[in-house]
């Protein structure tokens, strides 16, 4: 019975923002084509396994969520990607991530050139 269903209220908005970024030599990230990437100025490599994401907007209520989708060549281990613990930088725009090589011994690892990565960051819409 359709008569006896309460409505259905959302509590938080959010945004969210999708990339998607071709890795070049010396884990440089480029756009890759026909995917805009709105919401993102650029990701940086730091260091071999490091890399830090730079927002061209953030939403009020902050960062919430962040997935890292490495996907590599055909035949290929794929990497762990997974966010730091120091995540997010309201004021610098920034979110940092790694990339993990999942074998006998773990350990971070440059994401190989050719290879892609979607990002996907989820913000609160409001505080």
């Amino acid at each position: 019975m359709l008569g006896n269903l309460k409505p259905q209220r959302a509590t938080d908005r959010i945004v969210q923002y999708f990339s998607q970024w071709t890795i070049g030599a010396s884990g440089a990230h480029t756009k890759t084509t026909g995917v805009p990437g709105t919401g993102f100025a650029s990701v940086a490599e730091t260091a071999a396994g490091k890399y830090t994401i730079t927002f061209s907007d953030v939403a009020i209520g902050g960062l919430i969520g962040l997935q890292l989708i490495h996907w590599p060549a055909a035949d290929a281990e794929p990497l762990i990607l997974a966010p730091t613990d120091d995540v997010y930088s309201a004021s610098a725009k920034t979110a940092k991530y790694e990339a993990w090589a999942i074998d006998e011994t773990a350990a971070q690892t440059e994401i190989p050139s050719g290879d892609k990565v979607t990002i996907i960051a989820t913000f609160l819409e409001t505080k």
